[in-house]
Parts: C-alpha cells; structure tokens; sequence
C-alpha cells in the first residue's frame, strides 16, 4: 500500500473598514479574481475561503459576478467557505455580545449567500484567548485555525502536527487545527517541488495524517513581487498541476471535511498568544530589539530551534499598553457599544448603529507591525468615523445644553474630562498636561485628533545601520527589512510627548521651527505632560472647564515658580469654545518668557492640495499640510480641508508668533518602510517679560467652521 496524506489549503481574504477604493480594486484584479478564476480550472482541486464583511460589502457592490462565481464553487463542494466575526475585529478586545454579534452577522450571510452554515471560523490575526471557546461554541462554531507555535507553546512537540486538537472551556468543545509554519514560508515562495517532498516526507500508509496550509489570500498577487511570480510565471498552476498528478496520495479536503473524516489527536489548552512575529510586535521597542538579539543568539549557539517556543512577546492586548492612541480609540469604541447596547432593539436606527458600531471595531488600526494598522492615518479615521456616527445615533444630543462628565475613561488610572456640545465631542486629560486629545466634529463624524506621536520602533535599528535595502525579491513580508524611501533614515524622530492640542510650552530663547519640528529644543517648563489641577460645571447652554498647574520654569539660578491657568468655555449646539489662559509670575525675579500653545490637526493629507493653511482674514493661502511655517505675527492661522469642507482656525486676542509643520513617521508597511503624514502641528506663542507676582493673558478662539 503506498503512503499517503490528507491536505488542507485555507486562504483568508480581507481588505479593511476605510481602506482605498483603487486599494480593494488592485487586490480584487491582481488577487481575488485571478486565484478563484484559476482555481475554476482545477475542480478536483479542494480549499477553504474566508472572506471578510468589508471585501464581500465591496465585491458584492462593485463586482457581483464574482460572488456568482464564488456560488458555484461552493455548490459543486469544491470550496468551503470559512465564516469570522464580520468585520474583522480581534474578538478578545471586543465586549462578548459584540463578539457573538459578529459571528452570527458573517454566519447569517454565508448562509444566505452560498448556502452554507460555516463551521470554520477565522480568527483575525490568530489572537487567541481560552475564554473565546464558550462565546465561539454558543455561536455554532466548531473550529478555528491556529498557527502551530500556538500548539507549540502549550507543550505540542511535533515538528509537524498532523491532525487537529480539541479544546474546551466551561463544558463548551472546539477543534483547532495548526497552520503549518513550513508550510506558509514554502507556499507561494519556494519552489513547488519542495513543498511536495515535505508532504512526502509525512505521509503514511494509513493515510490518516493531515497538514494544513493557512494563510492570507493577499500572498496570492497581493503582496509586492508577487503577481508575476504566481500568475505570470505560472507558480500557482504549477502548484495545482503537481497536486493534480500526485492526487493518489495527496489527497486534498477542506477543513470541516478533515475534521468529520479524523478523530482529535487529544485536548489541548491552549496558552493566550497571536502568531510569533505578533508577539514581538507587541512588545515595546527596545525589548523587541532584545528579543531580536537573543534569537540570534540562540541561533549562534545552534539553539533556536529548541529555545523558540520558550522565548517569545507580548500578548496582543499589550498594544493597548504601548500605544495610548490604540488605547483612547479602544476606549472610545466600548463606549459607543455600551450606548449601542442600551438603544431600543426596535427603534428606526438600532440596526444603523449596530453596523457602524462593529464597523468600528475593525482590527486593523488597533495595532501596529509589519502592516502599517495603527501607522496609516485614513483608517484611524475610518474608526473614528464609524464610532462617530454610531455614538450620534445611540445617544442624540439636542444642542441646548452641554454636557461634561468626569470619569476614568481611557482605563488609566487617571480622571479624565469628557465633554458634548452636541455639534462637538471633546475628550481632556488633566493629569497629562491638560491637553485636549479627543475632538470629534459631529455632523462631519470626524475627530481631527486621530493623530499619532513620532515613537521609535524596533525596525529603525536596520534602517540606521544601514541594513534595511530596497529589494524586488519574491519573499515572505516577515522576512526582511525593506526601505521603500531611501530619504527616511534622515528623517527618523521621537517625540517625548502625545501629539494632541492645548499643549502648553515655555520654550529656550534659541528655540526655531527647523529644531522644534524635529523635536530638538530645549523644553524650559514643567507643563507639557504634567498634572493640571481640574474643575468643571454644566449649565443649562453653558459649561466651563478650569485647569491651573502651579508649575514653574526651569533656568541656570534652577526652578523658578509659575502659575498657568487655562479655563475653557464651551456652547450648546456649537463647535467652538475659547481658551482663556493666565500665566502668573509667582517668583521674586524678572522673567522672559516664550510661551506657546500646541495644536495638532490630523488632514490626513500632507501633500495633498485641498489641505492647506490659511492666515488671517484675508485668508492668504500658504500652501499645503507639509509646509513649515514660521510667522512673526498673526491674529488667525487655519488649517483648511476642503475634502471634509472644514476650515480648523485658531483665532487670537493678541497677534501670535506662529510655527507650523509636518508630523511624519518612518513607518513599514508590506512594501517597506516609509515616511507616512500623521498630522500637522501649529503652536502659536509669545514672548513677554513678567515682574514678581504680574500675570499675563491672552484668549485662543479654537473655531472649526463647515463650509
């Protein structure tokens, strides 16, 4: 009897919530539509397809015929269909009813489309957490797919498991099946011949032992390089032609197939974990460098293999630690649940509100690795949009009064000030300078402070040294550093503090735009991300928010005492709201003082036309979001978006000084890394000489105005 052996092929397909519409297309053309069209020619040929609700949303609009085609391979038994939580989100970050929510949303319309109840669940970036087997078994889930270091991590030491485990948690079963690690580094990027020996090379008489290759779809034709070699140098049909001539004793099955045909080959429990390059990710930058060297270290010493499983990151909620834009956007995103939640089940814009709300909860801006997620600014925005108008359905204001709560929104520790004009929806941190990092312009379903600080990250190591290199290769995005602009490793800079607005600063007299803009000067006060002392009231149409800190300014003789007030007053129905600031002079000398206020507005667009500055009255244009400003007086500065129809101006009770510029990432993608525009930042500011115990004011009118 000659030897044989079962093999799986998943692919999972997903473009996300705000991505580009020629983004979806080029997948779609150089993807989607070749992979399925090839894979018609091939019917013996068996697989397994997750799609994700925001492809399918899109397919289904632009391209129906593909989702006809994709019926009649699901009817002929060829394709399996494997069902998610549809909007992609990472179930463990999600509230429960979200998570089954979700699920049931994908289930219901596999069902209703190809005629299939998916027992297979995607799970988005393999975050794996034991509690998610009750929620996914109440869903009518039986299994899901995991990468084998999951296994791997929880004791399983076979270099390759060839068959599926069974899992559990409160009485509730699961089956998980390991995706192969081999077998994703060999398919599409070696040669085929080697992927057809390692099947050899496990396959037995009984014929009984499964592998499963699972990976993004995006491999096929996505990825850079790689639509020449899969469809125009022929690897994908030489991949299913050797299937097809080996098919006595490879014998292809889709995944709920293998799991009716095989029996467990035991329980596992299965340790909270994501794919390995995940893990790193997660950690904070220098310990993933550390990380990095150990491995490499191990790998001298002849021992990486036996150490890998032993030594590996962070679990996936630790972005939440490491980025605190990551963290106020997960918190906003459970508030507009809870809100979604408390909505009549029956009311004209529960179903509306539900939708948006689990468009919202799209993983892919929640964290950062080689994909650029949190990194690319058009799906924060796209987050934000969604939870906007969400949160304006599940709890209309009527814009006669305003509404300020104090409460530890993000989940810090700290207080923070939320507050609601109804038109506005503003977000303040007292314990952290004070500064304003949420401001959601309503009826735009836009929060201009979507923006992201400049952080080191442990790929700039290889662009510093040098090691990171433009590259044409056909190779796996995991595999190496590339550098898509040789300019960035010039432009690489860390900030010390968030980049959001009413950030307050007393700068060194040798302070100039070009040092500031890189984050090189020299910071004399102790206000920047301090704690501010905080008060507020609501009345009625009114509300006011005071916040002092009793800080001072740091020089040669030391620190001299300063007092700085700024008290925000806020209007019902209206975007804007006035800052009144008081510095006090409260030591016994003289003191020249350069003081200025930091406003950041994400545009989303820094080199982009419809974006620019307008100064004054006369609205003189000075060019667009990448400019670098420095004025020597001005009584009002705007940062215009004419896509949005929004003009963001800062107006003031006595003419400022003014820089503005570009806040820009040397951040990686799946091309490489790359300078990417997060925001702009304008500070206005001030020079003055106070005597022992004098105070100085000036009022800043913060107007965004619709056009």
């Amino acid at each position: 009897m000659s030897k044989k052996i079962l093999f799986a092929m998943a692919l999972h397909n997903h473009q996300p919530v705000g991505n580009f519409d020629f983004v979806f297309e080029e997948a779609y053309q150089k993807c989607y539509r070749p992979f399925l069209s090839i894979m018609a020619d091939y019917p013996m040929v068996k697989v397994s397809l997750h799609y994700s609700g925001p492809l399918l949303d899109w397919i289904s609009e632009h391209h129906p015929e593909f989702i006809e085609e994709l019926k009649k391979a699901t009817g002929s038994g060829q394709i399996e269909i494997i069902g998610g939580a549809y909007y992609e989100p990472i179930l463990p970050l999600l509230p429960r009813r979200d998570r089954t929510g979700q699920i049931r949303k994908q289930a219901d319309y596999t069902r209703e489309t190809f005629g299939q109840q998916p027992k297979g669940l995607w799970l988005a970036e393999r975050v794996w957490e034991q509690n998610l087997v009750s929620d996914l078994a109440e869903s009518g889930v039986k299994y899901t797919l995991l990468d084998d270091s999951h296994f791997k991590f929880a004791g399983a030491r076979s270099e390759a498991i060839t068959g599926y485990y069974l899992t559990e948690d409160q009485g509730n079963t699961l089956a998980v099946f390991p995706m192969d690690e081999k077998l994703r580094y060999y398919i599409p990027f070696q040669n085929v011949e080697d992927t057809i020996k390692y099947l050899s090379g496990l396959a037995t008489e009984a014929g009984s032992r499964l592998m499963v290759y699972a990976d993004d779809g995006e491999k096929f034709g996505s990825w850079p390089n790689t639509y020449k070699h899969i469809y125009d140098d022929g690897w994908l049909r030489r991949f299913l032609d050797a299937l097809k001539a080996n098919a006595e004793w490879i014998e292809t099955v889709t995944i709920g197939e293998a799991m009716v045909r095989l029996t467990p080959l035991g329980k596992i429990y299965i340790p909270d974990a994501s794919y390995r390059e995940m893990m790193g990710w997660a950690l904070p930058s220098e310990t993933h460098e550390e990380l990095e060297d150990i491995e490499k270290d191990l790998e001298k010493c002849g021992l990486e293999k036996r150490a890998k499983f032993f030594v590996k990151g962070a679990t996936w909620r630790n972005f939440q630690a490491r980025y605190e834009e990551a963290a106020e956007m997960y918190a906003k995103m459970l508030s507009v649940s809870k809100k979604v939640a408390a909505m009549n089940k029956r009311s004209k814009n529960y179903a509306q509100a539900l939708t948006l709300l689990y468009q919202g909860e799209c993983n892919c801006p929640y964290w950062h690795g080689v994909f650029g997620g949190l990194y690319l600014p058009h799906l924060r925005a796209a987050i934000y949009d969604r939870l906007i108008r969400a949160e304006a359905l599940a709890e209309p204001v009527d814009g006669k009064s305003v509404i300020v709560e104090t409460y530890d929104y993000n989940m810090d520790g700290h207080d923070e000030v939320l507050a609601n004009t109804g038109a506005a929806r503003m977000a303040f941190k007292p314990d952290d300078g004070g500064h304003m990092f949420e401001f959601d312009y309503v009826s735009k379903a836009y929060n201009v402070l979507a923006t992201l600080m400049r952080r080191r990250e442990s790929y700039h190591r290889a662009v510093l040294s040098g090691q990171a290199k433009a590259s044409s290769d056909v190779a796996s995005i995991h595999d190496a550093v590339r550098l898509k602009d040789p300019d960035v490793r010039n432009k690489i800079v860390y900030d010390w503090y968030k980049k959001e607005s009413l950030i307050d600063h007393f700068f060194g007299p040798d302070t100039e735009l070009k040092g500031l803009s890189k984050c090189r000067y020299r910071e004399l006060g102790d206000f920047v991300n301090m704690p501010y002392r905080v008060e507020s009231k609501s009345e009625g149409g009114y509300g006011v928010i005071r916040m002092e800190r009793h800080g001072g300014l740091w020089l040669e003789d030391g620190k001299r005492p300063l007092l700085v007030q700024k008290t925000l007053q806020l209007n019902a129905g209206s975007t804007e709201f006035t800052a009144d600031y008081t510095v006090t002079n409260e030591n016994s000398r003289e003191t020249l003082l350069d003081f200025g206020v930091e406003f950041n507005f994400a545009l989303l667009g820094g080199n982009s036309p419809d974006r620019h500055y307008l100064n004054g009255k006369s609205r003189d244009n000075l060019g667009n979001l990448s400019t670098m400003v420095d004025l020597a007086a001005t009584a009002a500065f705007a940062a215009a978006d004419d896509w949005k129809g929004i003009e963001w101006w800062l107006e003031f009770s006595q003419e400022a000084a003014l820089w503005a510029f570009p806040v820009e990432t040397a951040s990686m993608s799946e091309y490489g890394i790359e300078l990417v525009y997060q925001s702009s930042s304008v500070i206005p500011h001030w020079r003055m000489t106070l005597k022992p115990g004098e105070t100085w004011s000036v009022r800043i009118t913060y107007a965004p105005r619709a056009r």
